[in-house]
């Protein structure tokens, strides 16, 4: 018969032995709080698991890990033998005994495991853990070992221990740990052998929902938008949405509150300090200030942006103690830091040496130009205030065709970093480029005061090429623009060629331009020619968006001549470079669309018309007087196609957007007289019923926001439109798609090929 004995809490079992001296406390799990967020998901995955001998659930402090054990423990039928692990575990001895008292709370453990754990000398490889192992192993059902907060144990051998404890779990039955740290357990054999179910921080962050059930647990009612900044902003880290829940119970202005929410607030900043910070070395924690203003790291990068050595192993050392590095690569190359965590490090850095962290981040561009990271170094740059080297490397940038290509949203945001600190006007080859961006994203107003900036703007800095390449970018700019005319255009591209050097990789873009100008005056042969010949240089330089305009161009050539076959053929190659250029949502792509849709409606492919109308017309908004010549030419092929597919009602809204884009920009050549003709055509078609052809411009640049958790009054601020206007145009855009619903709509914009 076992026999028991309490006194002060301690329990002893088997007293003719040694006491185990446990402490009662220890081997109690915790209970479930009335208020905890259920984590539905990840237990769903450990009920999935029982035949996966290890759990290792690995994370730094608030992410719930001794939460999910409790809340696993209640929903599973087996029972748990838990151990609160603290620092007085790092006595093998002592781990160990507890480790059996907590086995024994489930079953009695043979008294010979006991004997073992007790006795002087006893060795733990050849004598403890076989016996300890076979008393597991005798265990009338299946259990839970949970081993709580395992990084207090950084005794070497207590660590080996568990590890050699782990091949001894019975089938059936589990050994769960939570730790900090990198688990004590050869976790790549483990995991190739499906022999351990992990769960880290990226498994534990809350979502969206999960995170919206803490807030109303707390009391807090959000928008949907404010929970997902909240989430965006913690990563979903447990304990940093309840340090914001506390945060904005303390603000007097929840918008303020949600918005300023970073990782310097004060309740989150003394969570950290305590949790993380204190414990560590001053050496350590400058090693993390420092690098805490580079947004991705590796050891290589460090070391030169602190101008020192041993990076890579520090950075490995802080990964696996789980300090809020988050791996970027399987190769634990690359690392970043938690937004909340580095938010805190670069605050203090900023008060405590602001001039060290502009030497980090110069240091940290130049390592990254070299190494080519361009987008990398643009960054630290701009944020070490380096004004002249970011224009320096913005307009060496502006030229390549990957980024003038496929990258223009990038280019956009680059931009836009000189206008909102009023640097339009000091560097002109950032004008010229910051006008080309502007027209291509949309926004012609903008276009047009970076042209006049760039044109009137002071250089007393030289690039290579001197005043002259710059001279030659403000010609290809007004003949881009096209504001006055054809013939202007021409002679802009003309003097673009001139004055740009052979080494130039605008040349082809000022030869494209050209061959425009004569397709706009009426020159049609001469500019075939020429957009041959933009074709062959165009590849030569890897420039898919010239390339596709050229092909398209001639393809619509070669439809205006009745060679059907050959703009087929024109229309492919144009679609090829698109796609190979990534270019689907680039506005030049509009014209590819357009072509593809004439060949398919002459071919009575209704279905690939309307694919290819779809693309086009969501690309419809940046059709702007910006662009006018391309815009004028695309639009009325589009309204074409729209009536060779018996459309006349898609056609004639096509049609209002060409007029006000005359109204604007009426010097457009051959093409008002087409247009006037086109609109004669039309006006003897009866008139058709609506449908989502006849979407405006305006219920285009709204569609792709109806899928979003946005609402009316949040897509009005970001489309700069009352609330109400984009209600009236939602509800325009229901009537055109015959659906009553937001969500309805945004189905069918989907099966019509409008919405990705």
């Amino acid at each position: 018969m076992r026999q028991a004995e309490r006194t002060d809490g301690v329990v002893a079992r088997h007293p003719s032995k040694r006491s185990l001296g446990t402490v009662d406390p220890k081997l109690h799990r915790p209970t479930v709080r009335k208020g905890i967020v259920p984590r539905r998901t990840l237990l769903a995955r450990l009920r999935s698991s029982r035949e996966t001998p290890i759990v290792a659930i690995v994370a730094g402090p608030g992410y719930g890990k001794t939460s999910l054990l409790a809340q696993w423990a209640k929903a599973d039928r087996r029972p748990f033998a838990w151990v609160s692990i603290d620092d007085r575990d790092n006595d093998l001895a002592i781990l160990l005994s507890y480790v059996a008292a907590a086995l024994d709370r489930i079953e009695p453990v043979d008294a010979q495991a006991v004997d073992a754990l007790t006795s002087e000398g006893a060795s733990i490889d050849g004598t403890v853990i076989p016996r300890l192992g076979g008393a597991m192993a005798r265990m009338r059902g299946p259990f839970v070992l949970a081993l709580d907060d395992l990084h207090l144990i950084d005794n070497a051998e207590c660590r080996l221990a568990i590890a050699a404890l782990a091949r001894h779990i019975p089938a059936g039955s589990q050994l769960a740990i939570a730790d900090r740290d990198e688990a004590p357990l050869p976790v790549a054999r483990l995991r190739a052998k499906g022999e351990v179910l992990e769960i880290g921080a990226a498994d534990l962050a809350m979502k969206e929902d999960e995170a919206r059930s803490l807030f109303e647990r707390c009391g807090l009612d959000l928008r949907e938008a404010d929970v997902a900044t909240l989430t965006r902003r913690t990563e979903g880290w447990p304990v940093g949405l309840y340090l914001a829940a506390l945060a904005l119970e303390e603000g007097s202005s929840l918008d303020a509150s949600v918005d300023g929410f970073a990782g310097d607030d004060r309740i989150v900043a003394d969570y950290l300090w305590l949790e993380f910070l204190s414990r560590l070395s001053e050496d350590e924690l400058d090693f993390l200030t420092r690098t805490s203003v580079l947004e991705r790291m590796s050891g290589a990068l460090c070391d030169a942006a602190l101008d020192g050595r041993g990076s890579a192993g520090r950075l490995g050392s802080l990964e696996r103690s789980n300090l809020f590095l988050v791996p970027l690569d399987q190769h634990r190359e690359w690392y970043r830091y938690h937004h909340l965590f580095r938010d805190l490090l670069r605050s203090q850095l900023t008060s405590r040496d602001p001039d060290e962290a502009t030497r980090v981040l110069r240091r940290a561009a130049s390592w990254c130009e070299a190494h080519e990271l361009p987008e990398m170094a643009v960054g630290y740059l701009q944020a070490a205030g380096d004004e002249d080297g970011t224009a320096r490397l913005v307009s060496r940038l502006g030229q390549l065709p990957t980024y003038f290509g496929e990258r223009i949203s990038t280019l956009h945001r680059w931009i836009q970093w000189f206008e909102t600190r009023g640097l339009v006007e000091r560097y002109p080859p950032i004008a010229v480029l910051g006008a080309f961006v502007m027209a291509l994203v949309g926004q012609p107003a903008t276009a047009d005061r970076w042209g006049e900036a760039a044109e009137r703007g002071a250089w007393d800095r030289q690039p290579s090429g001197g005043s002259a390449e710059i001279d030659g970018g403000i010609a290809l700019l007004r003949a881009f623009l096209c504001r006055d005319g054809p013939e202007q255009m021409k002679a802009d591209a003309e003097a673009a060629l001139k004055l740009l050097s052979v080494e130039s990789p605008w040349r082809s873009s000022a030869l494209y331009l050209l061959a425009t100008s004569d397709l706009l005056i009426g020159e049609v042969d001469g500019a075939d020619l020429m957009f041959s010949d933009v074709v062959e240089l165009a590849n030569g330089e890897g420039r898919d968006v010239l390339a596709s305009l050229a092909y398209a161009q001639r393809s619509l050539i070669a439809i205006g001549r009745g060679r059907w076959a050959e703009a087929a053929d024109l229309a492919d190659d144009a679609q090829a470079s698109v796609q190979g250029g990534n270019l689907e949502d680039h506005v030049m792509s509009a014209l590819t669309y357009a072509a593809r849709a004439r060949v398919a409606a002459h071919r009575g492919d209704i279905a690939g018309a309307r694919l290819a109308l779809a693309k086009a017309h969501r690309l419809r908004p940046r059709l702007t007087y910006a662009l006018a010549g391309y815009a004028v030419r695309t639009l009325l092929e589009l309204a074409r196609s729209h009536v060779a597919m018996a459309d006349p009602a898609g056609a004639r809204v096509v049609m209002r957007e060409v007029a006000d884009l005359l109204h604007r920009r009426p010097h457009v050549g051959v093409l008002r007289s087409e247009y006037s003709e086109l609109l004669a055509h039309l006006a003897a078609i009866r008139e058709g019923a609506p449908g989502a052809s006849t979407m405006t411009a305006a219920e285009l640049r709204l569609l792709p926001y109806l899928p979003t958790h946005l609402t009316f009054r949040e897509i009005g601020h970001q489309l700069n439109v009352s609330p109400h206007t984009v209600k009236t145009q939602a509800i325009s855009i229901y009537r055109r798609l015959a659906v009553t619903s937001r969500a309805d709509a945004v189905l069918v914009a989907r099966s019509l090929g409008l919405l990705d």
